[in-house]
């Protein structure tokens, strides 16, 4: 999840770039933030953190299908500013699908007792 985070982050800080849309540097920030709260997990869990393996640098993942993906996400960003947008669009969506895939995982773990 790091990674998605850090993809989103990247993703949007190149379209900030690209275009200077104020709300791409809001998001930006707030990728960052998700990226903040999931490392603070990885230290506290004793896990390999794969955004530190790479340096964190821009458009570079340990996963390259993250590579791949943010350079798809940006070329179709890069065409207009209303791609850039629906770009945007499809990065928040795929990660609503993630959450909903974790918290499914999670719940199959550690299922909440019911009370009769």
């Amino acid at each position: 999840m790091r990674q998605e985070e850090k993809l989103a982050r990247d993703v949007y800080d190149s379209l900030l770039r690209k275009w200077g849309s104020h709300p791409f540097n809001h998001i930006r920030q707030s990728e960052q933030r998700h990226m903040d709260r999931m490392e603070n997990l990885i230290t506290a869990f004793q896990l390999t953190d794969p955004v530190k393996e790479r340096g964190d640098l821009p458009g570079k993942f340990a996963n390259p299908l993250f590579d791949k993906l943010y350079q798809e996400l940006v070329t179709a960003g890069s065409g207009s500013e209303a791609a850039a947008f629906e770009v945007g669009a499809r990065i928040e969506e795929l990660d609503i699908k993630d959450l909903n895939e974790r918290m499914a995982q999670a719940k199959l773990l550690y299922p909440v007792p019911t009370i009769s």
